[in-house]
């Protein structure tokens, strides 16, 4: 092999090496965007009204979209997070009487389909499903489909979650330049009339458009 042909492999194999590495390089561009120093993430955190670590992990969970579908029934109420215990109990009752089988190990669902800032809002409570459910009034079969979105999970009271809500709008649109939206769809981990405020854990599962 001559010298000529030996650049010319050689060149080729470089080449071919940094196409393949482009994918990590990219990975470790972005996570140098998601990490902030530790100055700029106080600041921001306490504009935001959040703890430096949650933002950080929100931060984190904001930085990779994904999926959410599911078929849930529910029902409605109006009234605030306080009162979502009470909603929760009234709906149990009625999706016992209607003998409607949930999805085995999936937590309770609340669903907020607008802005709670205002402090009274409209949330659907309700039990994912599986298969073709036709459940009767005041209950109603509800389809989740969110092709892309933020899952968090927050362990404190149901009133802190506009502010968690706030810094994945923000993250959201700093690093994909795209908004969040409703309805929001909050998992219930674990029972809120067996737990103090600050004991809920709260998957919070955010839509982008």
């Amino acid at each position: 092999m001559n010298r000529q042909q030996f650049l010319k492999r050689f060149m080729l194999a470089a080449a071919a090496l940094t196409i393949a590495g482009l994918p990590a390089f990219a990975q470790v561009l972005k996570g140098s965007q998601v990490e902030l120093k530790p100055q700029e993430l106080q600041v921001r955190a306490t504009e935001l009204k959040l703890q430096p670590t949650q933002l950080r992990s929100i931060r984190l969970a904001s930085s990779r979209l994904v999926a959410f579908n599911g078929f849930a029934v529910v029902q409605e109420f109006t009234g605030n997070f306080e009162s979502v215990a009470k909603s929760y109990d009234e709906f149990s009752k009625e999706f016992r009487d209607q003998k409607i089988q949930a999805a085995p190990n999936q937590p309770a669902i609340l669903i907020i389909t607008d802005d709670p800032s205002s402090g009274q809002f409209q949330y659907l409570v309700g039990y994912e499903v599986r298969g073709k459910v036709e459940p009767k009034a005041p209950l109603k079969l509800r389809q989740m489909e969110h092709p892309e979105a933020v899952r968090f999970t927050h362990v404190g009271a149901y009133e802190q979650l506009g502010n968690i809500h706030a810094g994945v709008r923000a993250s959201v649109k700093e690093f994909h330049q795209k908004e969040t939206k409703f309805p929001v769809v909050l998992r219930l981990l674990n029972d809120p009339r067996k737990v103090g405020p600050g004991q809920r854990k709260t998957e919070i599962i955010v839509p982008v458009g």
